[in-house]
């Protein structure tokens, strides 16, 4: 078998792979935009924030470009750093999920 040969092989199961691999995801509309924002986001540089909880333990929360700018945003609107912030968002009472589906 040539090179060609052998690379189409490997290009032809690989495409049938996808198309199996892909065929039993039926999602909607917001579950393909969701995992679209997840990956967009696993592609980008994370940015580390280094803030201690309330409980004293050292936290690192790992944020997206997107979420580092709006936060340093609201930090800055407030006048603090971006550690002092998430510090008091830690006291924030945990919202009650909605259950009505």
């Amino acid at each position: 078998m040539t090179a060609n040969g052998l690379l189409h092989d490997h290009f032809t199961l690989a495409v049938g792979l996808v198309h199996r691999c892909t065929d039993w995801v039926n999602l909607n509309e917001t579950e393909q935009d969701f995992l679209r924002d997840l990956v967009k986001t696993s592609r980008q540089r994370p940015h580390p924030v280094r803030w201690t909880d309330r409980d004293g333990s050292d936290r690192v929360t790992m944020l997206s470009p997107a979420d580092a700018t709006r936060l340093n945003a609201l930090a800055r609107q407030h006048g603090i750093g971006a550690a002092a912030l998430l510090q008091q968002g830690a006291h924030l009472p945990v919202k009650k999920a909605d259950r009505r589906g």
